[in-house]
């Protein structure tokens, strides 16, 4: 700066550059001079130039090639901002390393998708299509770029100069470009993210006040619920993002029947949680879900199956005496016979009818479990029986819910002791008239009731 100054102001040649390299030393032990030599010669540069002016130091005659330099490359620049290719030449040699399309006659458009750089479900297929203006071209390829490798295919063309293809997302981003011929564009990216799934089904029975039967837990990865008709359950669902929304879709196979929206309750843990009875109407159901972030639906979540087990009628069966069996006046049958159920029995009674009288029931068990069996002597002499008149016995079983169930009727022959084979045809035809005519009474009695 000194010797620019100097330059200016020839009288001051020499005294200001001594000036100021005289006074640059920091440490007196380095100077090989008089301290007085060098306050007057300081003293005398500065009243020489304390009245110089700013325009003689530094005179436009010296800067205005510079800046009409400027004015000039500022012009010149702005005039090739217009031209087709300047501005990406320009940003490809300012940037060499940036993510830019190549200069080209040709443009490449994105139609879909709009936006080129959007996020996509994992396992979607991303449609793309492109116009080429500027020019006919037969071939236009698409490249993608993944974790998996870089694959290069050809667009199918549409009408006019529209060109469309797929992208396959996985569960990585895919990066992806279009060319064709010279013009090439950027790269864009599809970011991949997970739609909202189902990681773990926790599932709590609760069957039937009537049953007695204590409550069932199970935590599985699959959604399908197996339970007693009547049951409720409570299901915890464990989701591997937040959502927004979230309900069950119950479906039944009767076109009859409307589908049912369970909502789902977030809970404080993350999971998501409902209730419903089992009554046997629905038989699957859906998880509908919405990702809170991306606002995907899980479109492709599985159907579950709900399977409602009925408590079914107690079996019972006689298995001795066997039917149409002859028997004395004095003598005494073995009833053997069992009755089981599905959950647990109530009551068990053993019925019988002489002729077409009314039914006896006596109560054999009360509570007996799921199983019961008995092996009855059944005096014969307590019933007043008489040669001819025909017995008719069965069990009978009721649940805790309440349905009834009976062995099959076993009838049995009271004969005078004497082999007499037309008496015994005698007394099966007056039973099977007997049964007949009760069954007209107990369907008459009915249709009064009605």
């Amino acid at each position: 700066t000194a010797r620019l100054i100097e330059l200016a102001r020839p009288d001051l040649r020499e005294d200001l550059i001594s000036a100021v390299e005289l006074g640059g030393a920091e440490d007196e032990s380095d100077r090989c001079d008089s301290p007085v030599f060098r306050h007057l010669l300081q003293r005398d540069v500065a009243q020489r130039i304390g009245g110089a002016k700013a325009e003689e130091l530094l005179p436009s005659r010296l800067i205005k090639p510079w800046v009409r330099g400027a004015a000039c490359a500022l012009v010149l620049f702005v005039a090739l901002l217009f031209s087709p290719h300047f501005p990406q030449l320009f940003s490809r040699a300012l940037l060499p390393g940036a993510n830019l399309a190549r200069p080209s006659n040709l443009k490449i458009v994105f139609i879909t998708p709009d936006p080129a750089d959007r996020i996509v479900a994992a396992g979607d297929t991303q449609e793309v299509e492109v116009r080429v203006e500027g020019g006919d071209v037969d071939r236009v390829h698409l490249e993608t770029h993944e974790d998996t490798g870089t694959e290069t295919v050809r667009l199918s063309r549409e009408a006019g100069s529209r060109f469309v293809g797929g992208i396959q997302v996985g569960s990585s981003d895919v990066r992806y470009r279009v060319r064709a011929h010279g013009a090439l564009s950027r790269y864009h990216t599809l970011e991949s993210r997970p739609r909202p799934a189902a990681t773990q089904f926790s599932k709590t029975y609760h069957p039937p006040s009537y049953t007695g039967l204590a409550s069932r837990h199970e935590s599985v990865e699959h959604g399908d619920l197996s339970g007693l008709e009547g049951s409720r359950v409570e299901l915890a669902i464990s989701v591997n993002q937040p959502v927004a929304e979230a309900e069950l879709r119950l479906t039944a196979d009767r076109k009859d029947v409307a589908p049912l929206a369970v909502p789902l309750v977030e809970s404080s843990d993350g999971r998501l949680s409902a209730s419903f009875s089992l009554d046997g109407e629905y038989h699957s159901y859906r998880v509908h879900r919405v990702a809170k972030q991306s606002a995907f639906e899980n479109k492709f979540s599985p159907a579950y199956q709900i399977r409602t087990v009925p408590d079914l009628t107690p079996k019972v069966v006689i298995e001795e005496p066997e039917d149409n069996r002859e028997v004395k006046a004095s003598d005494t049958v073995v009833v053997r016979g069992f009755a089981e159920d599905d959950v647990a029995l109530d009551r068990v009674l053993h019925a019988y009818r002489i002729n077409a009288g009314r039914w006896i029931e006596n109560s054999m068990a009360s509570s007996p479990g799921k199983f019961w069996e008995t092996s009855l002597d059944w005096q014969m002499t307590l019933l007043q029986l008489e040669p001819g008149d025909v017995l008719v016995t069965k069990l009978v079983a009721f649940d805790n819910k309440g349905n009834r169930g009976e062995s099959t009727p076993v009838r049995l022959v009271v004969s005078s002791g004497h082999d007499n084979g037309d008496r015994r045809d005698w007394a099966e035809r007056e039973s099977t008239i007997a049964e007949s005519f009760a069954n007209l009474a107990s369907s008459t009695e009915e249709a009064a009731h009605q």
